[in-house]
């Protein structure tokens, strides 16, 4: 029987990437429920895009940069040495989830 796993990707990767190195040869096929664009929020990036540049965080009122580091982390499907088949669900507001339209 085909095993897959759905998880959502947000603040941190170490959860995600410790179960994947942990169920690797028993899972067959993942979803990654991401959220979407190519700013610093997007965290579709950290699933299979190594996360390359300048991160930056912004100030919630206002919009201005506060802080900026480089990162040269890699991607969860790397760190957790995942090689079957995955998927990723890009959600432009993931806050809206009732709003995705069923399989």
């Amino acid at each position: 029987m085909s095993k897959a796993l759905i998880v959502t990707v947000g603040g941190s990767d170490e959860p995600i990437v410790s179960f994947i190195k942990t169920h690797k040869d028993t899972t067959d096929f993942i979803y990654f429920i991401c959220s979407g664009g190519k700013g610093p929020q997007a965290s579709s990036p950290t699933v299979d895009d190594r996360i390359n540049g300048k991160l930056q965080k912004k100030c919630r009122k206002c919009g201005a940069i506060i802080e900026e580091s480089m990162s040269g982390k890699e991607s969860i499907i790397k760190q957790g040495g995942y090689k079957d088949k995955y998927e990723k669900v890009e959600l432009n507001n993931p806050d809206a989830v009732r709003n995705i339209d069923p399989i």
